[in-house]
């Protein structure tokens, strides 16, 4: 819920007016690969099959009002923004935006996020982010991967507080706000169906496209084979037919 008096939308700036994200990509190529080829790519794709309507975003600011006490010190308060690595806001409308506004999206918070942990960030991940998801944004589903190691921690809200998930038999930790899990695979960070199936990347679907295609064109080549041969054989018994004066 937006605090009363930042309802009105004079309060605070249009969204077109905020910067989409502060310009500065993510730490490394591992990481710009992993939020955008591994996780955010397949999970639009997959939200589109299933018809599950969701915004998501990366490396891009999320905008959300200021506390009403720093609204009643100043005429004029600023909202305030992070940037989570990766992030999804369940029954938010994707048009085409590239920044979250929380007061332009029906006081809509991301329901779940994904930090990527380098050295520079961890810190921040850990805490100022960790106490501002839990507290103020009451995200249900909050997820750290250190690539390096290719370890995943991953938090669910309770009663106010993140707990720990773990692991199940295949390695995946469940989200509590998708039907979907999270798990690593030679070393990249990946989602996953309640029936384990791996949500593939756009290179992955294009060459299990090909292959389907290719054994498609192996099953009509060998459909083909055996119909040519029924043909033969059935052209060497008319033949014998004739030659013994018993027309077919």
């Amino acid at each position: 819920m937006l605090d009363v008096e930042f309802e009105r939308p004079s309060d605070l700036p249009r969204g077109d007016d905020l910067p989409d994200e502060d310009g500065i990509p993510l730490d490394n190529e591992v990481h710009r690969e992993q939020a955008s080829i591994y996780l955010i790519e397949p999970l639009k794709r997959w939200l589109r099959q299933q018809n599950i309507e969701a915004f998501v975003g990366g490396n891009s600011f999320v905008y959300y009002p200021p506390s009403s006490s720093s609204a009643r010190k100043g005429s004029n308060p600023k909202p305030r923004r992070l940037g989570p690595d990766v992030y999804v806001v369940v029954g938010g409308r994707s048009r085409g935006q590239k920044k979250w506004v929380v007061w332009e999206e029906g006081g809509l918070y991301p329901s779940l996020a994904i930090e990527l942990l380098s050295p520079s960030t961890e810190g921040k991940d850990r805490g100022q982010k960790f106490v501002i998801y839990r507290d103020q944004w009451k995200m249900k589903d909050y997820f750290l991967f250190e690539s390096d190691s290719a370890k995943l921690e991953g938090f669910c809200l309770r009663r106010r507080a993140y707990i720990s998930t773990h692991e199940d038999e295949q390695g995946l930790h469940p989200c509590s706000c998708l039907p979907l899990r999270l798990g690593v695979r030679d070393g990249w960070l990946r989602w996953f169906d309640l029936d384990g199936q791996m949500l593939p990347t756009a290179d992955e679907r294009a060459q299990l496209e090909r292959r389907c295609a290719e054994q498609a064109d192996q099953r009509a080549e060998q459909a083909e084979q055996r119909a040519e041969r029924e043909r033969e054989r059935a052209d060497r018994l008319a033949a014998r037919l004739r030659e013994l004066g018993l027309e077919p």
